[in-house]
């Protein structure tokens, strides 16, 4: 009888109560504050006239990730309205705007006032700093929107505001709070990460929310250092909660979540698609690789997902790890992931067949036809932004178009990927 009384106690202290709606958090809010000036133009020529304008904020630290709730800024339009778009970015260790992680959203603004930008996507951001930058949504919308700056250092809220950033001279560049903040209110809900427990048929179920993306579950038998162990089931999602199943362990068990998602572009907007992908080396069919880099320790790699489509016929493509050289391309390949057959437009998953550990680094995925048969039918859909989730982080796309590896930045659009890891345990 030891076993059923543990297990109660475990769903006593671990049983997770879904949430409804959860609290919002303001995390900075200086609306309230009075207003110095304007500054702007927020436009896009990335010069002296207009500029995308940046206000850095930060997350306060602790265990859980946040739901971005809604960004409110004070802008004022100076030539009859124009729309203006509002992203979340990461920051560089220059303290710049770095990498934009989600697009929140586009608003008109007419006159002068408080307008509200609310995600149009779950956008989770984890304890830590961001930069909220103003952009103009096309290229008309240039050079007619102004956004508000305190005239103190006041704020409310359990973050902080950090640098002011602006891209005038051609490239971003930062100027401390101490020169006065822009003026913005950042709400957030935290996101519990809780793990609940259910023991049915000597069968164990874990549940937590959905939207700990990325989150895998590890499982021991005692709390001992280094015992814990990766469950061998992957979750699976059903109506917002993720669980999975495993049988009982014996007389006692304890389990906890980790982060395993290192980038994920899956949930983003596809522009088109890149290709086919041959191996010709030549621009009529060619090799392309997505560069993605690990920065949260060691991982042993579970799955990369990408988003394909079979542009002829049906044909086996066949995915490889490649580190990245000196020169930002696929410099030497570490071995195959796995192959897929794409029949059509698709999310191919390739896993591998035998462990493969990544340590801290930048990587490149690689895809190549599985056989001369299966050349130049496939191709490799593409974000027409830069935008992701995860611990870790996109990088360069290549290709071997010109008859060797070539890069492009990031900011022309990532391939779409998703590279799911475990944490590693010697």
């Amino acid at each position: 009888m030891k076993h059923p009384v543990l297990v109660r106690l475990i769903l006593a202290t671990l049983m997770l109560v879904l949430p409804g709606v959860a609290r919002s958090d303001v995390i900075v809010n200086n609306l309230t504050q009075p207003t110095r000036n304007y500054y702007g133009p927020i436009g896009s020529d990335a010069n002296s006239n207009d500029f995308r304008i940046g206000q850095e904020f930060l997350i306060p630290p602790g265990p859980n990730p946040y739901l971005l709730n809604e960004v409110t800024l004070l802008l004022i339009s100076s030539s009859g309205g124009a729309n203006i778009t509002v992203s979340i970015w990461n920051t560089d260790a220059n303290n710049n705007p770095f990498n934009l992680l989600a697009m929140v959203g586009t608003n008109f603004v007419a006159t002068s006032g408080l307008v509200n930008f609310s995600p149009f996507t779950n956008i989770v951001l984890n304890p830590g700093a961001y930069y909220v930058v103003t952009a103009p949504a096309t290229p008309a919308d240039s050079g007619a929107v102004d956004w508000s700056y305190a005239n103190n250092l006041l704020w409310s809220g359990t973050g902080l505001l950090g640098s002011i950033a602006d891209d005038s001279p051609g490239y971003w560049e930062n100027n401390s709070i101490t020169n006065y903040p822009q003026q913005m209110s950042v709400t957030a809900s935290p996101i519990p990460a809780n793990l609940g427990v259910q023991l049915q048929n000597q069968q164990i179920t874990l549940a937590w929310p959905a939207l700990l993306y990325g989150f895998v579950p590890d499982e021991t038998t005692n709390l001992s250092p280094g015992t814990w162990v990766p469950m061998s089931s992957l979750p699976t999602d059903q109506l917002g909660t993720n669980s999975v199943t495993a049988s009982t362990p014996g007389s006692q068990a304890f389990f906890r979540l980790r982060q395993g998602l290192v980038a994920d572009n899956t949930t983003q907007t596809i522009g088109s698609w890149d290709g086919p992908i041959g191996t010709d080396n030549n621009n009529s069919d060619f090799l392309l690789a997505q560069e993605f880099i690990n920065t949260n320790g060691v991982f042993d790699l579970l799955e990369v997902d990408a988003d394909l489509i079979a542009t002829n016929l049906p044909g086996n493509i066949t995915a490889s790890l490649w580190t990245a050289g000196a020169n930002g391309n696929p410099s030497n390949p570490l071995g195959t992931i796995g192959s897929a057959l794409v029949t059509g437009q698709q999310t191919a998953a390739f896993i591998p067949n035998t462990p493969m550990t990544l340590p801290p680094g930048t990587y490149y995925v690689e895809l190549a036809p599985t056989t001369p048969s299966d050349n130049a039918k496939v191709g490799w859909s593409f974000c027409p932004y830069p935008a992701w989730i995860g611990f870790g982080a996109l990088g360069n796309y290549a290709s071997t178009s010109g008859g060797t590896w070539q890069n492009q930045p990031v900011s022309n659009g990532p391939y779409v990927i998703r590279v799911r890891t475990r944490p590693h345990t010697p």
